[in-house]
């Protein structure tokens, strides 16, 4: 089950980089898993520890794994659009969707080379009772720094 986590651990591998600048605007800084849905499965209980930080340079860290990936977005797409490595998928990158929500990140992306998916959950309480068997969805909470 643990390789269900696509859009975090898969791109966590080596794969092709992207050539583009991302536009990280808020999507900047470390995210922790709050919800974690791989094609329908609840997988929350074993993605619910792991942090994604998203750095301005267009590089991203599965938790504590070394080596920096990078990713490109476009915030002005509606929904906006988030591009990563994956060496998993032919083209080596996984194309899916996200929204920020003040301090809570939704992102939500196919298996394999599927077309990008064109909605995302209104709320975590949409996940349950809607089929989202199709799709990999995470909801994430951003980590402030304490003080």
């Amino acid at each position: 089950m643990q390789s269900g986590l696509h859009l975090f651990l898969v791109l966590s591998v080596a794969a092709p980089a992207l050539k583009e600048r991302p536009d990280p605007k808020s999507l900047v800084g470390t995210w922790r898993v709050e919800c974690y849905y791989h094609l329908g499965v609840d997988l929350t209980d074993v993605a619910r520890p792991m942090t994604i930080t998203f750095s301005a340079d267009g590089t991203f860290v599965v938790g504590h794994r070394k080596g920096a990936r990078k990713y490109k977005t476009d915030a002005a797409s509606a929904p906006a659009t988030i591009d990563a490595q994956s060496e998993e998928h032919v083209n080596g990158r996984c194309k899916g969707i996200y929204r920020i929500n003040g301090d809570v990140l939704c992102l939500c992306h196919r298996e394999a080379d599927e077309d990008r998916p064109t909605d995302l959950p209104p709320d975590r309480a949409s996940l349950d009772g809607l089929d989202w068997s199709d799709v990999t969805v995470a909801i994430l909470t951003r980590v402030r720094p304490k003080n």
